[in-house]
C-alpha cells in the first residue's frame, strides 16, 4: 500500500493532470487502511477478551471440582 502511494504522490508532484483524483484517490485508500487496522485491533481485542474468559471458567471449574473432591461441594 505505501508503495502505491508513494507512486501516486510522486506523480501529483510531477504535475500529472490528474493530480486532483489522485489525491482524492490516495486519501481514501488512506481511511479504508486506518479502517482496516482498527477492525483488526478491535478483533484482537475481542479474542484476548475471550481467551481470558475461557481462563477464568477453567479456574472456576477446577475450583468447584477440588471442592467436591474435599467434600465441601454441599456448601457451595
Amino acid at each position: 500500500m505505501i508503495s502505491v502511494v508513494d507512486l501516486g504522490l510522486a506523480m501529483i508532484e510531477e504535475g500529472h493532470p490528474q493530480s486532483d483524483e489522485f489525491q482524492k484517490l490516495i486519501e481514501d485508500l488512506q481511511d479504508r487502511w486506518a479502517e482496516l487496522l482498527a477492525a483488526v485491533q478491535a478483533r484482537k481485542d475481542r479474542l484476548e477478551l475471550s481467551e481470558l474468559t475461557q481462563q477464568v471458567w477453567r479456574l472456576h471449574v477446577c475450583f468447584m471440582l477440588s471442592m467436591v473432591s474435599i467434600g465441601m461441594g454441599d456448601h457451595l
